[in-house]
């Protein structure tokens, strides 16, 4: 074999082989840049779905504060009732206390008659 023969079985073999590397790193470029890309929108879809339910979050904790601001509304005047039903029971225990002596006589004078 000479040396011209030598030299085009090396490149024979080299030449594909530079290649196959030239093209697996051009290749593994896109794929890096591909990847990013779909990290990127998926990054993106991400952070617009967290706006989405931190905006409900803040929708939802303003009524929790309105719900909870009416309930003790409602609590104030539940308590102001009951005093008020407390006083008028003892209003009404002291009337029927005063009205128990005329229902007898009324009692009797229907009889009479």
């Amino acid at each position: 074999m000479e040396f011209i023969d030598v030299i085009k079985w090396v490149v024979g073999i080299v030449t594909p082989v530079i290649t196959w590397l030239v093209g697996w790193f051009t290749a593994k470029r896109q794929r890096d840049n591909d990847f990013l890309g779909k990290l990127q929108s998926s990054i993106d879809l991400l952070s617009s779905k967290n706006n989405e339910l931190m905006t409900q979050i803040v929708s939802l904790n303003e009524t929790v504060i309105c719900l909870r601001r009416e309930n003790g509304e409602l609590k104030s005047e539940i308590e102001a009732l009951r005093l008020e039903n407390s006083q008028l029971s003892d209003e009404v225990g002291k009337l029927r206390d005063q009205l128990t002596g005329i229902k007898t006589i009324t009692r009797i004078k229907k009889e009479n008659d």
